[in-house]
């Protein structure tokens, strides 16, 4: 099915003719392109293959509209489209677009009588001679056109839409400029799944009956989402419809989801084996749905959604308390809270803030890839509603810092240690690069969205509490770090992930010495699990460097420190293989962290102790992680 890394099509978009090329933003049709915000300026811009203007004849007036009901005054065929075209011809000296190359399909789809409407359609070009007979333009007419036996009839130039199965075009088929056909003729297919596979063969035959004369073929009333175009390309479909250019436009120009803490050619994998009829794969992915859909039903919470303000007395202020501090039993008030490192203080979850946040980090994920998995922008929807209500919508969305996260009662407000509750968000991040082809968020929306997190992250930059958590040695170090690199990469500034990366390897020879041991993590009551929790930052901070073209896998300092020689040195303890010599005082949890070291670390080292722990622990972890971290 979907082939992120390659998409061939039959038709050279810069002559049509049928040769395999590269699939372009020329193999896009826009449909009703009128309805879009700039007619044609819009889909001129993204050097479109074809655009589709409906005319229908008023008063002697070409008018360019689906009916007329939805008449606009200043969309007429002549300035909208014609004379446009002739300008661009004119400013590129004898071609549409600038790249002599591309080849621009205008298809007029006649709505009112044919004969007085077709007349005037020809006369109306005819007023701009640069238009007859242009190689890098193709004038088709559709809809309300002749007989095939009367294409001969009218201007060299002008061509038509065939109808596939009918044998009167033979004779005509220089006049015909592609084949056009209804696709719910064929299939009540709604782009989610697979085409039923009795359809699929009408539809083979339909596209093999073009392509056999040599013709692009362009079906419409087609799903018009991704999962849907991906189909089209994959069948060889020479135009993609879509009233989403846009998102087309973006899909066909860097078709791998633009995720940063899996692989972007994982989800095209995963599908590939889903239409393959793989078992374990189905079996995984039908969970992932599966829990899609309850998450369909479940209440959004958010940041106003706690009982008490913060000290600034405003709900949209993100507060927590630190989970390790008790109230001090032999003080009237308990004040202040002492530590107690590794025993969780239950009280704190009367404030919800904290849950609500990693609630939406983690189910914005799976809803996301459900739609990636299924196509249905129900999902997507789902996810859009979550982006809202915490990005955008003035009632409920968070303020763009953490001032008041991690509080200790008697003693602070909120500590930069607080910043690690975040980590949520990077989930968040990579549930859009997934959905950065659903039109359940529109372009407006996903600005607001690269807003916050600017804002975001200009706070962990220069405040207090961020300058503080960047300061930290331990865990909390790298996490800050991890989250830094992600939000960076999500605002497309590569540069400052390079540069950073260079204060981040400076963190080895703190944290990790030449054996591998974590020495500020061994010092916690839940060592284990906190040595683990380390290197899953560094793991995670490994995978985003790379984004940017940096190798901290293989980096190690003189003594030979590096992070994998944290894992060696954790491994043979975390597997249960090797008696832990350092405290845990609570049973080790960090199986799915744990699967999650081994499953990337068997990516980037050739050590078979690696696969082997892998065999011991890939039955034990969630759907989603076998998906995305899963080896052959």
């Amino acid at each position: 099915m979907p082939k992120y890394f390659y998409l061939l099509l039959l038709l050279a978009v810069s002559k049509l003719e049928a040769q395999p090329v590269i699939y372009t933003t020329a193999n896009i049709h826009a449909h009703n392109d009128y309805d879009h915000n700039k007619p044609f300026d819009d889909a001129y811009a993204l050097q479109l293959g074809s655009v589709e203007a409906d005319v229908l004849l008023i008063h002697d007036t070409l008018f360019v509209a689906h009916s007329s009901k939805e008449i606009n005054a200043q969309v007429l065929l002549g300035t909208a489209y014609l004379k446009k075209i002739n300008d661009a011809i004119l400013r590129n000296r004898g071609t549409v677009y600038a790249n002599k190359k591309l080849v621009m399909q205008l298809l007029i789809d006649i709505k009112t009588d044919m004969h007085p409407t077709l007349d005037a359609v020809i006369k109306s070009i005819r007023q701009f001679p640069a238009l007859l007979n242009n190689s890098s333009l193709k004038i088709v007419i559709t809809g309300n056109q002749p007989a095939a036996d009367k294409f001969n009839d009218y201007p060299a130039g002008i061509y038509f839409d065939g109808k596939t199965g009918d044998s009167t075009h033979q004779n005509n088929l220089q006049r015909i400029g592609l084949f056009s056909d209804d696709f719910s003729k064929y299939s009540k297919w709604n782009g989610i799944g697979n085409i039923p596979e009795k359809d699929l063969i009408q539809i083979k035959n339909t596209i093999q009956f073009a392509h056999a004369k040599h013709k692009a073929i362009r079906f419409w009333a087609v799903p018009d989402n991704q999962h849907s175009w991906e189909t089209m390309v994959d069948l060889g479909v020479d135009f993609i419809n879509t009233d989403h250019i846009q998102l087309a436009a973006h899909f066909i120009q860097s078709p791998l989801p633009n995720v940063f803490l899996f692989d972007p050619k994982r989800i095209g994998q995963i599908r590939q084996k889903m239409d393959r009829g793989d078992t374990t794969t189905k079996q995984l992915s039908g969970q992932v749905i599966a829990e899609a859909e309850r998450l369909m039903k479940a209440a959004i919470g958010t940041v106003t959604a706690k009982s008490a303000a913060p000290p600034s007395g405003d709900k949209h202020d993100y507060m927590s308390l630190a989970p390790y501090f008790w109230p001090d039993s032999s003080k009237p008030d308990g004040l202040p809270y002492m530590r107690k490192d590794g025993q969780r203080n239950p009280m704190i979850d009367r404030i919800t803030d904290k849950k609500y946040l990693v609630d939406m980090g983690k189910n914005t994920h799976t809803l996301a890839l459900a739609w990636a998995f299924t196509g249905d922008e129900r999902y997507a929807r789902k996810v859009a509603e979550y982006i809202k209500k915490w990005f955008i919508d003035t009632a409920t969305k968070m303020n763009p810092h953490l001032n008041y996260a991690q509080a200790v009662p008697g003693v602070n407000d909120g500590r930069g240690i607080g910043i690690i509750e975040t980590i949520a968000l990077t989930s968040v991040v990579d549930a859009m690069g997934i959905l950065q082809y659903s039109s359940s968020l529109q372009e407006k929306e996903r600005a607001s969205v690269k807003e916050w997190f600017s804002n975001y992250l200009q706070w962990m930059k220069t405040s207090k509490n961020g300058k503080e958590e960047r300061k930290a040695l331990n865990n909390h170090g790298i996490w800050y770090d991890m989250q830094l690199l992600s939000f960076s990469l999500f605002l497309d500034d590569t540069p400052f992930v390079k540069k950073y990366t260079d204060s981040i390897l400076l963190r080895i020879p703190v944290q990790i010495e030449p054996d591998g041991r974590q020495p500020l993590e061994l010092e916690r009551t839940t060592a284990l699990g906190y040595s683990t929790f380390c290197l899953e930052a560094w793991f995670k901070t490994a995978l985003l460097a790379q984004r940017a073209g940096v190798d901290i896998w293989h980096y190690q300092t003189r003594d030979g420190r590096s992070i994998q020689k944290a894992l060696d040195w954790l491994l043979p303890y975390a597997m249960q293989e090797k008696k832990w010599e350092y405290q845990q005082i609570k049973e080790y949890t960090e199986r799915d962290k744990l699967f999650f070291l081994i499953s990337t670390a068997s990516r980037n080292y050739a050590v078979d102790a690696y696969v082997k722990a892998y065999d011991k622990l890939s039955r034990k972890n969630s759907p989603e992680e076998l998906l995305l971290y899963g080896i052959e």
